[in-house]
């Protein structure tokens, strides 16, 4: 669990976090969403003493992380940033066992963690002996979170770290680290300013304006309960259409089908649709129709947004 209590930090006459509170439970990810310069990234940084607050206290599992020397607390803690920061001249397993071979771990211990988290993020496995510099921008970026979950950390900092690559491969990479998430349960502290990411991936979304948290809550209740202006304009009219995004055909049916839809993508196909229905085959083999009327029904049970 992370805890931080009034915590506040200045650059000369600008407040970069004012008295900021903020509690993560165990297990789940966190993304502080906001305009650039409104303090998600100075807050990212104080939790692993990047950044020194100029009040205030962080506690990891209860205990100030001014107990722990930076180094020591840092490499308890897992970071990944939008521009990746490999070592150009480290190969791709290189790269990932940074940390587990400095903490001394055994060959046999960082060979079966390598080639745990490349088949967890997809990599193929002949892409070890690669450099950064024969890899696409999404297969890099899966490397660095490789690398920062290479030494099994309980709690992982991400600053925008899809930010740097193209649509698609956000997309697809989102995908896979939501999956990541659903397995390992890490304690993830996430920065963006992309609502539709904060959507997909957050358990629970911290909206910061000014050094301030005007907004904490999941995302779904986001959609019920918007009292402070600024977050109702900076999640937009649109976000429960945004909130789509973390549900599919499944989820609708309540039983596994073969299409991979999520459900935005199953609304702007009723909305291409002649006849405003689309039709999808389930796992047995039977196939059914689905309208508006159907996806209205399940949004509103159990206040799905």
């Amino acid at each position: 669990m992370i805890r931080i209590a009034q915590l506040v930090k200045n650059y000369g006459n600008i407040t970069a976090l004012d008295r900021v509170d903020l509690t993560i439970e165990e297990g789940e990810c966190v993304v502080l969403i906001g305009p650039s310069g409104c303090g998600k990234s100075t807050l990212l940084r104080s939790i692993n003493r990047m950044v020194q607050p100029d009040s205030g206290s962080v506690y990891v599992d209860e205990q100030d992380i001014l107990n722990y020397p930076p180094e020591t607390l840092r490499r308890k803690i897992g970071y990944c940033i939008q521009n990746v920061g490999l070592f150009p001249h480290y190969t791709v397993y290189e790269n990932i066992a940074v940390v587990p071979k400095m903490l001394k771990w055994s060959k046999a211990k960082i060979e079966e963690r390598v080639d745990f988290l490349m088949d967890l993020t997809g990599l193929p496995k002949e892409y070890k002996t690669k450099k950064p510099h024969e890899l696409s921008g999404g297969e890099a970026q899966r490397v660095g979170v490789c690398r920062a979950l290479a030494a099994d950390p309980d709690i992982l900092l991400m600053d925008e770290p899809f930010g740097a690559v193209d649509p698609m491969t956000r997309v697809k990479i989102q995908t896979a680290f939501r999956n990541i998430q659903k397995e390992l349960k890490k304690t993830v502290v996430f920065v963006t300013h992309d609502v539709e990411e904060a959507v997909l991936l957050a358990d629970k979304i911290a909206v910061m304006q000014n050094g301030k948290i005007l907004g904490y809550d999941t995302p779904s209740n986001f959609a019920l309960h918007m009292e402070e202006e600024f977050v109702r304009s900076f999640l937009g009219v649109d976000y429960p259409v945004k909130l789509l995004k973390r549900h599919n055909i499944d989820d609708l049916l309540n039983q596994e089908s073969d299409s991979k839809l999520t459900l935005n993508e199953l609304l702007a196909g009723m909305l291409e649709s002649p006849n405003g229905g689309v039709t999808i085959q389930n796992a047995n083999g039977s196939k059914q129709t689905l309208y508006f009327e159907d996806l209205t029904h399940y949004l509103h049970k159990d206040d799905q947004v």
